[in-house]
């Protein structure tokens, strides 16, 4: 990737309600091109009205997604929930996270990981991050041990897609250490 493309995308912001269709584009990509890195299905969610993926982008007290941008194009993506019972609010999910074929490879993944972490740490309370990644994702799960994230244990037949079935790896990083 050129530093041109590189220096385009540079636009991250916290999505909104009017960003639905762009977030519904998005996220319907990433289940068709990289259906093992999800938990949920492009037969089900293309099923959904643009209210569904408004609700999923749109901020609340319980998350955020945040989308990068070249241009007008949303070409990453990445969610950050808070975890909602009493004894369980001290961790934040990372989910959603995605970006273009086009734009791998740029650092744009990086940069994501970086702004969802950072916008965790300021959520009162939050002391750890957790996600979970596909556990042949190489280049993935290289991004969030170079980030800090400690692999805590692998899920072995977490999914099964079209007969195969597929591990995930588990990691958390913590923010007290």
């Amino acid at each position: 990737m050129n530093d041109a493309k590189q220096q385009r995308v540079a636009r991250l912001q916290v999505l909104g309600s009017e960003d639905a269709e762009a977030f519904r584009k998005i996220r319907l990509k990433a289940l068709t091109t990289d259906p093992s890195a999800f938990g949920s299905t492009y037969a089900r969610e293309s099923a959904e009205d643009l209210d569904f993926f408004r609700k999923r982008c749109s901020p609340s007290e319980h998350g955020f997604v945040v989308g990068a941008f070249d241009g007008s194009e949303l070409v990453g993506m990445a969610g950050i929930f808070r975890e909602s019972g009493e004894r369980r609010r001290h961790q934040a999910v990372v989910w959603t996270m995605y970006v273009l074929g086009s734009h791998r490879g740029t650092g744009l993944g990086r940069k994501l990981l970086d702004d969802v972490v950072s916008r965790a740490r300021e959520l009162d309370g939050v002391l750890q991050v957790r996600l979970t990644v596909n556990a042949a994702n190489t280049p993935a799960r290289e991004l969030y041990a170079s980030y800090g994230f400690q692999s805590y244990g692998i899920e072995k037949r977490a999914q099964i897609i079209d007969g195969e079935s597929h591990d995930e790896e588990s990691f958390v990083l913590f923010f007290d250490e």
